[in-house]
């Protein structure tokens, strides 16, 4: 619901993925913080605390062809297509490994394979994903990441109909570019901590960032947390009330 220049999110779809177990660990050890703790701490936050609905993957082990499979299964489970469900905004969180080479932000999934985060983004963009248009996606990546920019879009030459396909994106990440993050829950646990204590006051998930930034800064050098938005609106959440 849009108030103003406020959206209040309370029926949120949230999806996780957190991989964390790799097939060659001399290149990708396990990560067992993300299978013990930040799992746990999400689902804490948007399940229990706003009472969101969470679904996330089962297996820790999860090859590029499992993520795909499994955000299809989700597309389709949960009527997305024409939003059945009556969603009024998706939160995709993603804790992994990431690729640190010149080709854009990516996934590494079990079998050492990238997986774009630009391919996550374009599945819910407003061409591929019209039933979403109108309400913020917010997506939580918690990767290292590359040094350099994607290749960005060619924008649309004149004389034909350009369509803004990018609107309504909220991107929180972990650390900036060419940086990496480290195997602890600090970064879960802080968002889950400051979240569940200031969304009942109103604050919007820009004043809450702030704070998340601030603590993890005095507790870890290795979290500088960025975000991008191309949202026209600020966004608060708001409890769901059960049925």
């Amino acid at each position: 619901m849009i108030t103003g220049t406020k959206k209040r999110i309370e029926n949120a779809l949230v999806i996780m993925i957190g991989i964390s177990e790799y097939n060659d660990n001399k290149v990708w050890p396990n990560l067992s913080s993300v299978k013990e703790d930040d799992i746990k701490n999400f689902e804490q936050l948007f399940k229990q605390e706003l009472n969101y609905t969470f679904v996330y993957n089962s297996s820790p082990k999860m090859t590029k062809q499992d993520v795909q499979e499994f955000m299809d299964g989700v597309i389709i489970d949960h009527g997305l297509r024409k939003n059945t469900k009556k969603y009024d905004g998706l939160i995709l969180i993603i804790c992994g490994h990431g690729n640190q080479k010149d080709q854009g932000d990516a996934l590494i999934t079990s079998d050492g394979k990238n997986f774009p985060i630009d391919e996550f983004r374009n599945s819910f963009n407003c061409s591929q994903m019209q039933s979403f248009e109108d309400f913020p996606k917010i997506f939580i990546i918690d990767i290292c990441r590359n040094k350099s920019d994607s290749e960005p879009q060619k924008p649309a030459t004149r004389g034909k109909k350009g369509l803004h396909k990018d609107d309504g994106f909220f991107i929180i990440w972990s650390t900036t570019k060419g940086n990496e993050t480290v195997d602890l829950s600090l970064f879960s646990e802080t968002m889950n901590n400051i979240i569940t204590s200031t969304y009942k006051s109103g604050y919007t998930l820009i004043q809450m960032l702030r704070d998340i930034r601030k603590e993890l800064s005095n507790k870890n050098d290795y979290y500088c947390v960025e975000n991008q938005d191309t949202t026209n609106y600020d966004i608060v959440f708001q409890q769901r009330k059960s049925v």
